[in-house]
């Protein structure tokens, strides 16, 4: 299937950041849901998830995350990727300016 938004969030950052998220999940026995609402609730700059959920087990994985505490390892090993994206890139995808990867 076509997915309308890789263009605009498929680079290979967030391709390596989902698979560390998988990655955490797999070591905890949870779903990558999990451990991505984990990484938000838990993060110091106080972000508020937005939950769109269509279903009830996604509002179920949202409090069920509540009580999932990531390690400061492991929350290093989740945000080590990243990269902030350029707003022209956010706004105007054509042409896209790529974010620089840095394999740990």
């Amino acid at each position: 299937s076509h997915d309308i938004h890789q263009g605009m969030y498929g680079d290979e950052i967030d391709r390596e950041m989902a698979r560390r998220v998988r990655e955490v999940a797999a070591q905890r026995g949870v779903t990558a849901a999990h451990v991505a609402m984990a990484w938000v609730s838990g993060n110091p700059n106080h972000n508020v998830p937005i939950v769109g959920a269509v279903k009830a087990s996604h509002i179920e994985v949202a409090v069920e995350a509540l009580a999932l505490q990531l390690t400061a390892a492991e929350r290093a090993f989740l945000d080590a990727p990243y990269r902030p994206r350029d707003e022209l890139n956010d706004q105007n995808t054509r042409p896209a300016r790529p974010r620089a990867f840095r394999p740990d």
